[in-house]
């Protein structure tokens, strides 16, 4: 109980920044189709540019998950902690279950769409008036689904792209907002009897 209290305040200020996934991101792009305008004769150059690209867009990727993974795991520990139920039992399934082919088609809907609520309830929990748009991740879960399908997926990619940082962005701060508000009898450090 004390370690989830500790969790709880500590972790307030590592969910991730959303600076960081955009950079990572954008500069992924660029070498990916930047290589296009490489003149004749430098191939090599290009072949070089688009493996950094695809390293550093995977990069991206990743770091993308470690944030969906702290976000699930801090409004996991906060749900239980105010005696809510979360939509997810555990982080690691939150973000892993978004591996398993056409099963993460569905788990994308929970993983984000169900994100948002969980936020929201326990703000309402402890009569927080901030709240995150359930929209956004409901957005990226059906996006998720339509990229699979010839023109519509790659317009639905570039929304994809518009949304991901407004969504971790939205996440991050309502977090880091709710991770402020523990109550202060929460914040005391109670020490075991011995």
């Amino acid at each position: 109980m004390q370690s989830d209290q500790i969790n709880a305040r500590t972790m307030g200020d590592n969910f991730g920044s959303v600076t960081i996934f955009i950079v990572m991101f954008l500069l992924g792009l660029f070498l990916v189709f930047n290589s296009i305008f490489i003149p004749e004769g430098k191939e090599g150059f290009a072949l070089t540019m688009v493996v950094s690209g695809i390293v550093i867009l995977i990069l991206a990727d990743i770091y993308f998950l470690v944030i969906l993974f702290r976000v699930w795991r801090f409004a996991i520990t906060e749900s239980r902690r105010l005696g809510l139920l979360p939509s997810i039992k555990t982080p690691g399934r939150a973000v892993g279950f978004l591996f398993i082919p056409i099963f993460s088609w569905y788990w994308g809907f929970k993983a984000f769409g169900e994100l948002a609520k969980n936020l929201n309830s326990i703000a309402k929990a402890k009569d927080k008036n901030i709240t995150m748009s359930e929209g956004i991740g409901m957005s990226l879960a059906i996006l998720n689904i339509l990229s699979i399908f010839p023109y519509i997926g790659f317009i639905a990619l570039i929304i994809t792209c518009i949304l991901i940082p407004i969504f971790l962005n939205q996440a991050i701060n309502m977090c880091k907002k709710l991770s402020l508000s523990i109550n202060s009898a929460d914040s005391i450090d109670y020490q075991p009897i011995e």
